[in-house]
């Protein structure tokens, strides 16, 4: 009688393993692998961060394109085209002075 109560407790012990076994073998995975839930939430971060460069690059192209749009020939502003032609020649008059400035500002 001993030996069988003792074989029945390995026998418990060991399902008991192998099912903590498989349980850790499936559900670790899908914790701290490579498309877990911890994976996921870095993921949502960097999604976060990027559509804020994003939204921050679409911001300058724009005011990018609107000064572009000045120096179109069916849209031609005298000044705009006077300050990037002085501005790429590095010309200034006798009595003028240059001051450049980060437009970043």
């Amino acid at each position: 009688m001993p030996f069988n109560f003792v074989l029945d407790r390995i026998k418990h012990s060991l399902l008991t393993l192998a099912c903590g076994a498989l349980f850790l073998y499936f559900v670790l995975p899908g914790v701290i692998g490579d498309r877990g839930v911890l994976a996921m939430h870095r993921m949502r971060d960097q999604l976060a961060v990027s559509k804020a460069e994003l939204a921050q690059v679409q911001k300058d192209r724009t005011a990018l394109e609107m000064r572009t749009q000045l120096l179109r020939p069916d849209h031609l502003d005298l000044d705009m085209l006077d300050e990037r032609a002085r501005a790429t020649l590095g010309s200034t008059g006798p009595n003028e002075y240059v001051i450049y400035y980060d437009q970043d500002r």
